[in-house]
């Protein structure tokens, strides 16, 4: 998995405890930021900056439906950060499939997208926005697809059972639910 990462290497020296007794710097170092995703902003804000190319000429609902984006986004990506609790999400050691997880295989995916295109109409640019869909098209292509090989090859049965049930990007609970 190939995702940039802060390291936590004190627990003790954070004081902040989160829901199940997560301290704060823990937290926010098992907060992935998938490199695809952090390039495109990068590069869509600099081609933003260099030759500046508008979505609309006027904004109008634009920056309300991208903050929307922004915000179901984030609280995705925290949701599901709370979720794995103590469990490094780089680094699994179990299926997660509750929460988030039992709606979507990907909701970190999802949630980054979904911020990074929210920032997109909320700055009105279309390189951002060309840049996001990018990023998109290689997770789906390459990231995610190695990943889910590495999660078949570590957890076998009980992840194609799991991948059989919940969709990649987003889907029914009550499918889920029904099978458990």
């Amino acid at each position: 998995m190939r995702y940039a990462h802060a390291t936590a290497t004190d627990r003790e020296a954070a004081t902040c405890a989160l829901p199940g007794r997560m301290a704060l710097r823990d937290f926010l170092a098992n907060v992935p930021l998938p490199e695809p995703v952090i390039a495109a902003l990068l590069i869509g804000l600099a081609l933003r900056y260099l030759a500046p190319v508008r979505l609309r000429r006027t904004p109008g609902a634009l920056r309300p439906l991208g903050g929307a984006l922004m915000l179901g986004g984030s609280a995705l990506i925290v949701w599901s950060t709370v979720q794995a609790q103590d469990m490094r999400i780089a680094e699994p050691d179990r299926l997660l499939t509750r929460g988030p997880y039992a709606w979507s295989r990907n909701p970190m995916y999802v949630g980054w997208i979904g911020t990074a295109a929210g920032l997109s109409l909320g700055l009105n640019s279309v390189w951002l926005l060309l840049t996001t869909l990018l990023a998109l098209l290689y997770l789906h292509n390459v990231e995610i697809p190695a990943e889910e090989a590495e999660l078949a090859g570590a957890f076998g049965r009980a992840y194609a059972h799991y991948r059989d049930q919940v969709p990649r990007y987003g889907g029914s609970w009550r499918r889920h639910a029904a099978t458990r």
